[in-house]
């Protein structure tokens, strides 16, 4: 938590707001530190791994799906 954070919190703590005082004294309770989330994929590599894991089929010789005489 920051210095200014901090100061604003406490600032809040003494003030005549119910609401303002139940903020600060939640957030007092929570702790510092936000938990650090796993990376996530970016879409190109999402694209990239999902190829690699479902190659797309080969198409020649196949007849497309509108010509069925082939």
């Amino acid at each position: 938590m920051n210095p200014e954070l901090l100061a604003t919190l406490r600032k809040w703590q003494a003030s005549d707001d119910p609401v303002e005082r139940a903020h600060a004294e939640w957030r007092l309770t929570q702790p510092d530190q936000v938990e650090q989330l796993e990376p996530t994929e970016s879409d190109a590599a999402r694209a990239v791994r999902l190829i690699q894991e479902n190659p797309p089929e080969n198409t020649m010789g196949k007849p497309c799906g509108a010509c069925s005489d082939r």
